[in-house]
């Protein structure tokens, strides 16, 4: 009973996985109770502003405001406790985090790992971004705090102010990001800074989940590659969202393929995962 629930459960993620939404989805796979493997499902599973499907699971897709200003859900309001300056004018989204999903595990922190440069393409080959170009991710609910009166406990285990930010560019590598809640696909504020950039295009980023149970598990996740399309129609060539859809999913693709291992590994990995998980469970049948 308990294997056809885990390949149900399974077959679900995937088709869900198309779906419109916010962030990523983190499920546990579990053997006897014991967390074995963490299942990554992208709510905005598309390549392009015309919602066409995208093969990979783990990618996300989602286009930047039109114009730049401060996140209206940044950390400055009124209810933090030690508030951040904006930095100067950006482009704001928080979209593209993760939360858990269904039963999990009691965990003690869960943390985040940047593993890609930030890219850019418009629609050819990805390059790292041009120098002066910058994402800056920042935790929205520093220890805790309420960004809103209604989130004043919603997400412990965030980091505190000071911590909670890092800045990635076109010259940055892996680079350990900070302790967050794990209970909110919309925790992190990305800011996108152009520098003296004007080229339109799309812009993204591969990074992984770890968490630490409290059992003494740990485990990482598959990498997650979020890409945000500029939409801002002073630039040159104004809203990448009014390119052809071609060219849109060229664009996701490339920067999809730089920032993560080749796809047949990621597919090789998870089939590898979920034959260890019906092994274990056939052996605990087996047992009883």
């Amino acid at each position: 009973m308990r294997l056809k629930f885990l390949v149900t459960t399974i077959v679900y993620l995937a088709a869900t996985a198309v779906a419109s939404g916010h962030g990523y989805l983190i499920s546990e796979l579990d053997s006897s109770g014991v967390p074995i493997a963490l299942h990554v499902a992208s709510q905005s599973n598309v390549l392009d502003s015309g919602n066409t499907a995208s093969p990979y699971a783990n990618l996300f897709w989602d286009k930047f405001p039109a114009a730049k200003g401060p996140d209206s859900l940044f950390t400055e309001g009124s209810l933090v406790s030690t508030p951040r300056s904006s930095p100067g004018a950006y482009y704001p989204t928080n979209d593209g985090g993760a939360s858990t999903s269904g039963p999990f595990s009691v965990y003690d922190s869960a943390t985040f790992t940047v593993i890609s440069p930030l890219l850019f393409s418009n629609g050819g080959s990805a390059e790292p971004a041009a120098s002066g170009v910058s994402l800056n991710i920042v935790e929205r609910f520093p220890g805790n705090a309420p960004n809103g009166a209604s989130n004043s406990t919603n997400h412990p285990g965030a980091a505190s102010t000071a911590a909670g930010l890092l800045t990635i560019s076109g010259n940055t590598g892996v680079l350990p990001g900070f302790q967050f809640s794990l209970a909110d696909t919309h925790e992190f504020a990305k800011d996108l800074f152009l520098g003296g950039s004007t080229a339109t295009g799309e812009y993204g980023f591969a990074y992984t989940v770890t968490v630490h149970y409290h059992n003494g598990t740990t485990l990482t996740s598959a990498p997650m590659v979020d890409v945000f399309a500029l939409t801002d129609t002073t630039l040159s060539g104004g809203s990448f969202t009014n390119a052809s859809l071609a060219v849109q999913d060229a664009a996701t693709l490339a920067i999809y393929q730089a920032s993560v291992p080749e796809p047949s590994a990621v597919i090789l990995a998870a089939m590898g995962i979920f034959l260890l998980v019906v092994r274990r469970l056939r052996r605990t049948t087996a047992s009883v």
